[in-house]
């Protein structure tokens, strides 16, 4: 392309030389212009729009992101361990609560069962002194 035009990219297949955008003719004037901006852009701060700034600045953030990345693979690991913790944790819980549910109902049908045998011994009982009433001799007084 000539100095002050940029390779337009009309899809994965075809590229054109072209104006800078929203421009009828190639300028060197807004081509500079367009890179100081997209420099400032990079760096961050408006005294640095050098192609040296750019690339100090893009390379801070290779590293910036290799530091993120790596804490981020540390804390998947540890999350990944943290959660098969809890999955375990989880298991012996509803363990638990299953054998808590179960022993409940167990208590329950043994106080059902205890109640029942107190009525039937109380039944049995008056039976039994009844009988006992029925074949005792009357005493004469």
């Amino acid at each position: 392309c000539q100095h002050g035009c940029g390779c337009i990219k009309k899809n994965p297949f075809y590229s054109q030389c072209g104006p800078p955008k929203g421009e009828k003719s190639c300028s060197v004037a807004i081509a500079k212009a367009s890179a100081k901006k997209h420099a400032i852009k990079a760096t961050g701060d408006k005294d640095k729009f050098s192609a040296k700034d750019a690339k100090k600045a893009c390379a801070d953030q290779v590293e910036k992101v290799k530091k993120n990345k790596e804490a981020l693979a540390k804390y998947v690991k540890l999350h990944d361990t943290t959660h098969k913790e809890y999955i375990k944790l989880h298991k012996i819980r509803v363990e638990a609560e299953t054998m808590r549910d179960r022993s409940k109902k167990v208590a329950e049908e043994a106080k059902a069962a205890a109640d029942k045998a107190k009525k039937e011994i109380t039944l049995a009982q008056q039976g039994a002194d009844s009988w006992a009433d029925s074949v005792r001799e009357p005493v004469s007084v």
